[in-house]
């Protein structure tokens, strides 16, 4: 413990102790990202579960949030690079810190691909973090095709190869750009 955060250490302990969340005060919202990754950490460090699946939920509402109000991830962007910087380069590929890192780019993605261009420092994470880029247009084409794909299979019926003609309910075609994967390891295959 005695090469651990304090803070961090103090947040984990209150937990412990009051089987409630360790909020950030309102003054630390800005650096929100990174003091709550610290504490998914530690809490893995320690083996408490609980506090992982319960940060984690807080990091993802964070992204919500941010998402609803793209203002704030503004206003907190170096500590959002920051985060990114620790869950690509600094920690380790577990898949649950892959996994959380595809959901928190998932929520964000549209939003730091509008702000791209107006905030350089968004732009510098797509030539300093390996992978990023890549993550940000398959999280983005994700999206895009799950905004595009019919709500039931009642509602379309494909004829045709590779699903580009579409009869709607109605009768009438309509057309329907094909699926094409970003890479090989791409697992969001079109049905």
């Amino acid at each position: 413990m005695h090469d651990d955060d304090p803070e961090t250490l103090e947040r984990l302990l209150r937990w412990i102790y009051l089987l409630k969340y360790p909020s950030l005060a309102q003054n630390q919202q800005q650096t929100a990202w990174t003091k709550d990754l610290m504490l998914y950490m530690m809490a893995d460090k320690y083996g408490l579960v609980a506090l992982m699946e319960a940060t984690r939920r807080a990091l993802l509402e964070t992204a919500a949030q941010h998402a609803r109000q793209p203002n704030q991830l503004i206003e907190s962007i170096e500590d959002f690079v920051e985060l990114m910087q620790m869950l690509y380069v600094d920690l380790p590929d577990r898949d649950d810190l892959v996994t959380l890192r595809g959901e928190l780019l998932t929520t964000l993605a549209p939003v730091v691909a509008k702000h791209m261009r107006n905030v350089e420092v968004l732009e510098d994470l797509m030539t300093s973090i390996p992978g990023f880029g890549v993550a940000l247009v398959e999280s983005l084409a994700c999206l895009n095709q799950d905004s595009r794909r019919p709500s039931s299979s009642s509602d379309s019926l494909s004829v045709g190869s590779g699903g580009s003609d579409v009869i709607s309910a109605n009768g009438s075609p309509r057309y329907v750009k094909p699926y094409i994967p970003l890479n090989e390891d791409s697992e969001d295959e079109m049905e």
